[in-house]
């Protein structure tokens, strides 16, 4: 396995390609985080089985959407899940409502689901 600390992308341990991301601690700067960032723009690929694989045995998960533009009239463009040390980011411009029948709508109406959102 590559040394993730070098290169931009690595690998897991089921062969999912990631970015990692290391964060400090706001209260205790020396304490640091490293996540795994999975970028996930297909459907018809392990990444996204993968993903909403992981999602659906989570306890609790960060979530926060962006949108093209503001109000009832935007249009999803990115959807942002987190999983522990795990964030997955789902194009859904490159997704489309297939990545909702095939997956999220799972995750997201998971009643049992602790779902945490941002601004």
């Amino acid at each position: 396995m590559a040394d993730c600390s070098r290169i931009s992308q690595c690998v897991d341990a089921d062969g999912l390609p990631h970015t990692p991301l290391t964060l400090s601690s706001f209260n205790s700067p020396d304490r640091k985080t490293t996540l795994k960032v999975y970028l996930v723009d297909m459907v018809d690929s392990k990444l996204f089985e993968e993903s909403i694989s992981r999602l659906m045995i989570a306890a609790k998960v960060g979530l926060v959407g962006k949108e093209e533009t503001l109000g009832r009239e935007g249009v999803l463009s990115l959807l942002v899940l987190a999983a522990e040390e795990e964030v997955f980011l789902f194009d859904i411009l490159l997704l489309g409502m297939d990545g909702f029948q095939y997956g999220l709508n799972a995750v997201l109406h998971r009643a049992d689901l602790v779902k945490v959102g941002g601004p």
